[in-house]
């Protein structure tokens, strides 16, 4: 499992160096942005998953890393289409490193439909799912369907055991109110008057990456 913690290890760090950029490039000071990430390695369950031989910081990562790309992209005024498919990129291997991680592409989404970019929203939308149901067809082609056995039937099954009711289910219906108070005060503070659209984004993505 050496190799696996590896690469656990260095995505979870990877997650506090993105947290410090985005801060710095909003003007945070230096060290706020050094705080912020190691409350970030600090938490309970990043200590716990980020020295493990899991997918779950991988995901995260590569998820924050499309949020990222899509953050400086709306940062230079939806100029970067390097940065816009870039995202796109990032957002589709964090989807197949761990099929939960689509916080970024969902609050990206709902930034172009709230800054009335229709356009590039429905461009989004339509590549995310070309590229997802192709290399998703592909793999399960090429598995000869054991993909989909061991990624949607097998998960499916397993969603429904008395254990995982319990342990999973019931622990997050238990935060369940704390997550949505945090996911409303968020988006609060992004769509108020004044705010600009980084600020909304940012918002929209804790909203997601908490529900």
């Amino acid at each position: 499992f050496t190799g696996g913690r590896i690469v656990a290890f260095l995505a979870t760090a990877g997650c506090a160096i993105l947290i410090y950029f985005i801060l710095r490039r909003e003007g945070t000071r230096k060290s706020f942005s050094v705080l912020a990430a190691l409350l970030f390695i600090c938490m309970p369950y990043v200590r716990e998953w980020g020295v493990m031989a899991n997918v779950d910081m991988a995901g995260t990562f590569l998820d924050l890393a499309a949020f990222t790309a899509w953050w400086y992209y709306a940062a230079s005024d939806q100029r970067s289409q390097k940065l816009f498919v870039g995202g796109m990129i990032l957002s589709t291997a964090a989807f197949f490193t761990k099929s939960s991680m689509i916080a970024a592409p969902a609050a990206f989404f709902c930034f172009l439909v709230c800054q009335k970019q229709f356009k590039k929203a429905f461009l989004l939308f339509f590549f995310q799912a070309a590229a997802a149901g192709f290399i998703y067809g592909l793999l399960n082609w090429a598995t000869q369907g054991a993909y989909f056995f061991h990624t949607a039937y097998e998960i499916s099954r397993r969603s429904f055991f008395y254990t995982f009711i319990f342990r999973f289910w019931g622990s997050t219906l238990i935060q369940a109110p704390l997550l949505a108070a945090g996911g409303i005060f968020a988006l609060w503070i992004g769509a108020r008057p004044g705010r600009s659209g980084r600020q909304l984004f940012f918002s929209l993505y804790i909203l997601f990456v908490l529900f």
